[in-house]
């Protein structure tokens, strides 16, 4: 008998899939300016019975107010969302929505020194619907600081600045104001943590890496640029020249030789944060779906698959009681599909994790279940103490 799936499912990049950020439904909090804010059925599905998350919304700059526009909205009789004007669902909440009342534009007050807004959703048991999609904003009431920052040496032609391991890099900017700079201040906020007042700084880069460097300006009334990086430094790896050889290994004073050079470079490989969802939570049903969304972070926009092994692995942490009843997808924003367990199957009535089975939906501990390519295009599930159980046969 199913009783509950918990997933966090994290994914290893050496390429990502381009998509708007996406953010169903859920308990957590977020920093940003953009997005859509969902029901955790996300775009495409329905919320379900007796949910009750509480989310949160900030901004990276706190002199904002977060704002949130809803375009779309459809819950069930006694489904109930409420808004709340700062980073936790206490107080009054400045908005109650239901299946009669819809929500429109909330926006956080002026009197919110936080900027934040918070939404806590509650669905009974008896009704589920579309649920809503809402366009996420950061309202700017502060004047437009642009700032400009040269270096030497001066960066490439596509904006980044290629250094050499120990070579001192020397930052040098100005600042314009849309209303007025008086009493403006000025600090570097360096790759190392260290933060240098004023318009100057430098430093060297001792080790191979991605460097990157925020330039800050704070007018009189605490607003800031909303430039977060200014510079970013590549710095070399050490190249490899094994295999230089002098024609002779011994010469006398005035002598010469000829020496063959061979140099090999080294690839540099940064380490990216694999994305991680929160816990989704799925009720006995038969032939209901249910999804959690993976919001990819760390690449430049429009960065793309370019085969299909730079998906490397998939995480998943899970528990559940009837492994017989499950079928999991992967899919990307473009509609393309990965099947990592398809029903039926002939797990029956293996267990995943340490799941209880005791008729409540109390969580039991998930165990760690990690989904790899092999060869033929098979997914295999390796069990995260060295057993492993091949879930999939072709795709």
């Amino acid at each position: 008998m199913k009783k509950l799936l918990l997933l966090t499912l994290s994914l290893l990049f050496t390429a990502t899939i381009a998509t708007a950020q996406e953010f169903a439904m859920t308990d957590g909090s977020f920093v940003t300016c953009s997005g859509d804010f969902t029901d955790s059925g996300g775009l495409a599905g329905d919320y379900t019975n007796g949910e009750d998350f509480t989310i949160t919304f900030c901004s990276p700059f706190p002199t904002d107010d977060v704002q949130a526009t809803f375009t779309l909205w459809n819950v069930g009789s006694g489904d109930i969302l409420l808004a709340y004007d700062g980073d936790t669902a206490t107080g009054s909440p400045i908005g109650v929505f239901n299946s009669a009342i819809t929500p429109t534009v909330i926006t956080a007050s002026a009197a919110n020194t936080s900027g934040c807004l918070t939404f806590r959703f509650i669905s009974n048991a008896t009704s589920t619907g579309p649920g809503w999609q809402a366009t996420m904003a950061c309202i700017d009431s502060c004047q437009t600081i642009s700032n400009v920052v040269t270096t030497v040496p001066a960066p490439d032609g596509d904006g980044i600045l290629r250094v050499c391991q120990g070579e001192t890099v020397s930052f040098s900017a100005t600042s314009t104001y849309s209303v007025d700079g008086t009493g403006a201040t000025h600090e570097y906020r360096l790759a190392d943590g260290t933060v240098v007042s004023g318009t100057t700084a430098s430093q060297t880069f001792s080790g191979p890496g991605i460097y990157e460097i925020d330039y800050v300006t704070f007018d009189s009334t605490g607003c800031r640029d909303r430039l977060l990086v200014d510079v970013t430094v590549l710095v070399s790896t050490t190249p490899d020249f094994t295999g230089t050889l002098a024609a002779d290994t011994s010469l006398c004073f005035g002598e010469s030789t000829t020496i063959s050079g061979q140099v090999v470079t080294t690839q540099f490989i940064a380490d990216v944060a694999p994305p991680v969802t929160g816990q989704t939570f799925l009720p006995d049903g038969s032939g209901v779906a249910y999804q959690t969304c993976i919001d990819v972070t760390g690449f430049n926009p429009g960065t793309t698959f370019q085969s299909g092994s730079d998906l490397v692995d998939i995480f998943i942490n899970m528990e559940h009681s009837y492994m017989g009843d499950l079928d999991i997808t992967l899919t990307a924003p473009n509609g393309a599909q990965v099947e990592l367990l398809n029903y039926p199957n002939s797990g029956g009535g293996i267990f995943l994790g340490n799941a209880l089975d005791d008729g409540t939906t109390t969580p039991g501990i998930g165990f760690d279940y990690v989904f790899t390519e092999s060869a033929g295009g098979n997914i295999r599930c390796f069990y995260s103490w060295s057993r492993w159980r091949n879930l999939y046969a072709s795709r």
